[in-house]
């Protein structure tokens, strides 16, 4: 995946991506999923 920021949301857009990966390292797949919204056999 290839993401592009403006600049303003440069900060935002690395938070998000570290919580995100949070998740996935503490297996928080049905949290992930409703972030998401996606179903929690895709997360």
């Amino acid at each position: 995946m290839i993401v592009r920021p403006n600049f303003d949301s440069v900060w935002q857009l690395y938070s998000n991506i570290q919580f995100y990966n949070q998740l996935v390292k503490e297996k928080e797949s049905e949290k992930l999923a409703r972030v998401l919204h996606i179903p929690q056999s895709g997360a």
